[in-house]
C-alpha cells in the first residue's frame, strides 16, 4: 500500500515528488505501519497461551485458550469487523482508488 502511495505521488506530482518522498518520511511511514500492525495483532497474541516442556525425554505441548476468546462478541468485533476492515477492505479500496487515479493521470498526460 505504501508503494502505491509513493507511485501515485510520483505520477501525479512529478516536480514535487522528490521533496515529498524523502527518506525521513518513508522511514516514518514504515514505522507507523509497523506500530499499527503490532497494535492490531495484540489481541491475536493474547488469544492463547502455549508452553512446551520436556518430560521423560519428550517435549509435551500444551495450549490454553483464554475465556474471553470464546465469547461471540469478541469473535464478531475483532475477527469480523476489525480484522476484515483493516486487513482487506481499507487496503484494497485504497489501492484501487490510487491505481485508478494513476491511470487517469497517465491518460491525461498521454492524450493532452
Amino acid at each position: 500500500m505504501l508503494i502505491n502511495v509513493d507511485r501515485f505521488i510520483a505520477v501525479s506530482m512529478p516536480l514535487r515528488a522528490k521533496s515529498i518522498l524523502t527518506s525521513e518520511r518513508t522511514l516514518t511511514n514504515i514505522l507507523a505501519l509497523g506500530v499499527f500492525t503490532v497494535v492490531l495483532n495484540i489481541p491475536r497474541w493474547l488469544e492463547s497461551i502455549a508452553w512446551h516442556y520436556p518430560l521423560e525425554g519428550r517435549y509435551w505441548n500444551f495450549e490454553y485458550t483464554r475465556s474471553w476468546i470464546v465469547s461471540e462478541e469478541y469473535r464478531t468485533i475483532y475477527h469480523l469487523y476489525a480484522w476484515s476492515i483493516f486487513m482487506y477492505v481499507i487496503p484494497f479500496a485504497l489501492m484501487m482508488v490510487l491505481n485508478v487515479k494513476i491511470w487517469w493521470e497517465v491518460r491525461l498526460i498521454l492524450y493532452f
